[in-house]
């Protein structure tokens, strides 16, 4: 019996199990619960697989420790005090974070909001500790780490991601690097990171739209433009057309957390749900935003440009750590120098469809592994006409707003392109992209 024990506490201080638990000063909480919990891995560790048994580290933990739910190392465990460690495979331990604070945490006392480890990325990405974050990051997104906003910040290089709470890293190769296209997830929507290295950035005009609509005698951006398109009062302009306000929590928002995401997809509709889904039905300006006839024209009540705005920023509009919009010809400008994509052109061959744009994130037609494909992004050079935020300012602001990218039923467009076209138009040919940034 001495043997045994002898054999696994050696096991267990060359496998790092104490080492790791003295990093905090002597005698304090933190060092006194990590001790608590060696002694528990050290009951735990299966000497001749070198790992820690999940099971029996749960039945060795004291009153009053849990163990979060999760069939693979690293796990969470945390102590009666409220803190957080993680456990790896091997038994090491680090401390990830302290809850049930009032005051915002400071120095060393890391958030239990915060995560500190990440599990499967690549050597050359890491996560910020909660220490650095100051001067690392800057003091905008330690304040968001300790309001809940971020779970944690990545930085490769010269680029840093800030990861919005609700949120999860794709653990895909490939997909986890920042310089290659950082893929987040929520549920079934995908977005990736795009750094913005712009001293101050600012975006171009939003509107509003100075001209008549030479179909509803309406002004362009108006309440009763609206009513025209799409019943009375659908639709509040003075509400849900809030442009100067966008323009201003766009550019704070790039500003503070240095970048923003992208829809990984063209925006997707899947059973009246809105979102950046592969293989989803790509929402375009010709999709039916509710039941009937308009007296008015005579048509079906089609998305056109002004639906699908609301449709993106609606999204997020509830979300306390994220808000959504329309994409920015700027903002594709940002997509365009960070890919590299620019000059690429999509030929119509490539189309499954003749008469509709593909399933978001479709395969070249007669292939299975070629893609419209740019640092995790599909389809930027073409199936759909992407429609911004942005007005087109060489004809005076007056009734059109740009469109970037190709689309399926034209040759000899790039990713980069530009055209314009009057909000009201409801071509197949016409849809957008989702925007995602940090409140």
């Amino acid at each position: 019996m001495l043997i045994l024990v002898g054999v696994t506490v050696t096991v267990a201080i060359n496998g790092g199990l104490f080492e790791k638990s003295k990093e905090a000063a002597k005698g304090t909480e933190i060092e006194r619960e990590k001790e608590e919990l060696t002694s528990a891995i050290t009951t735990a560790y299966n000497v001749e697989t070198g790992k820690v048994d999940k099971t029996k580290l749960k039945d060795a933990l004291g009153t009053g420790w849990s163990l979060a739910e999760g069939d693979t190392a690293p796990y969470t465990v945390t102590s009666p005090k409220g803190n957080k460690f993680t456990v790896s495979a091997d038994g090491t331990i680090e401390y990830t974070g302290k809850g049930g604070d009032d005051n915002p945490p400071s120095g060393d006392d890391v958030p239990s909001t915060y995560t500190e480890t990440i599990a499967d990325l690549p050597e050359t990405v890491g996560v910020i500790k909660y220490k650095d974050l100051e001067t690392v990051a800057n003091s905008d997104i330690k304040t968001a780490v300790d309001t809940g906003k971020i779970k944690a910040v990545l930085k490769e290089g010269e680029y840093i991601a800030p990861i919005p709470t609700g949120f999860e890293v794709s653990t895909v190769s490939g997909e986890n690097t920042i310089s290659g296209g950082l893929v987040i997830k929520e549920g079934a929507n995908e977005y990736v990171f795009m750094p913005c290295t712009e001293e101050n950035y600012t975006e171009d005009s939003f509107g509003p739209l100075t001209a008549t609509d030479s179909d509803s005698k309406k002004a362009y951006d108006s309440q009763e433009q609206l009513d025209y398109y799409y019943g009375e009062n659908y639709y509040s302009y003075a509400n849900d057309f809030t442009y100067a306000q966008d323009k201003t929590d766009i550019e704070t928002s790039i500003n503070k957390y240095k970048g923003f995401y992208v829809g990984r997809y063209e925006t997707t509709i899947n059973n009246g749900t809105i979102g950046s889904q592969k293989g989803a039905t790509v929402l375009t300006a010709y999709e039916t935003l509710k039941e009937g006839t308009n007296p008015n024209n005579n048509e079906s009540y089609y998305y056109r440009w002004y639906g699908l705005y609301k449709a993106q920023k609606d999204l997020y509009e509830n979300n306390s750590n994220v808000f959504s919009s329309m994409i920015t010809s700027k903002e594709w400008n940002t997509i365009m120098t960070f890919t590299g994509y620019g000059d690429t052109e999509r030929a119509t061959s490539t189309y499954t469809n003749t008469n509709g744009p593909d399933l978001s994130g479709s395969a070249y037609k007669g292939t299975t592994d070629t893609y419209d494909l740019a640092k995790n992004i599909y389809d930027l050079a073409g199936n759909v006409w992407e429609w911004t935020l942005t007005d087109d300012d060489t004809i005076s602001r007056a009734y059109s707003r740009v469109g970037r990218g190709g689309n399926y039923s034209d040759d000899g467009y790039s990713a980069s392109s530009t055209v314009s076209y009057l909000p009201r138009s409801n071509g197949s040919s016409n849809g957008s992209r989702l925007a995602l940034y940090i409140r």
